[in-house]
C-alpha cells in the first residue's frame, strides 16, 4: 500500500515531536547524571509503555460492543469508535514512539560500557532496557485493554 500525503504528514509530525522530546531529555539528563546513558533506558521504557498502551487501546476498541444508536439531528463523534485509526497509529506509534525510543543509541551505549570495562553496569543497563521495556509495553497493552473492557462501552456511548 502506497502511503498518502496525510499518512506521510502524520508520520513526519509524530517523528519530529518524538525526536525533539528525546533530544531535550538527553540534553537535560547528560548534565545531571553520572551515568548519562541511563536516560536512554528511561526513555525506552516510557516509549514502550506508550506504544503498548496505544496497541492495547487499538485492540480493545475493536472488542467493544457497538454503542446504542440514538437518533440525532447533529452527527456526533466518539474517539473510541474511531479506533483503531491507522493514521493515529502512524502519528503516535511509528512516528512519536519510534523516534522517541532508540535501539541504536542503546546499542552504542552498551559498546561504550563494555569498552570501559563497566561489565556490571552494562548488564544492568541491558536488563533495564529489555526487561523494563517489555514489562512496560505489557503493562500499557494489557492495562489499556482491561480499562476498555471495564469502561469502554460507557466511554464509546458518550458523544462529544
Amino acid at each position: 500500500m502506497i502511503p498518502t500525503a496525510l499518512d506521510i504528514a502524520a508520520l513526519t509530525v509524530g517523528a519530529s515531536f518524538g525526536a525533539t522530546t528525546r533530544h531535550v531529555i538527553s540534553q537535560h539528563a547528560t548534565k545531571s547524571q553520572a551515568f548519562g546513558a541511563l536516560h536512554i533506558a528511561k526513555i525506552n521504557i516510557i516509549g514502550s509503555l506508550l506504544l503498548g498502551t496505544l496497541a492495547g487501546v487499538n485492540k480493545g476498541a475493536t472488542m467493544l460492543p457497538p454503542p446504542a444508536v440514538v437518533p440525532s439531528a447533529v452527527p456526533k463523534f466518539s474517539l473510541i469508535q474511531s479506533l483503531p485509526n491507522p493514521r493515529l497509529t502512524l502519528l503516535l506509534g511509528v512516528g512519536f514512539c519510534g523516534s522517541l525510543t532508540t535501539f541504536s543509541t542503546f546499542s552504542l551505549d552498551m559498546i561504550k560500557l563494555l569498552e570501559a570495562a563497566e561489565y556490571t553496569t552494562c548488564l544492568r543497563y541491558f536488563a533495564l532496557n529489555n526487561v523494563g521495556g517489555a514489562a512496560a509495553a505489557g503493562i500499557g497493552y494489557f492495562g489499556a485493554m482491561k480499562l476498555l473492557k471495564r469502561y469502554g462501552a460507557a466511554i464509546a456511548s458518550k458523544k462529544v
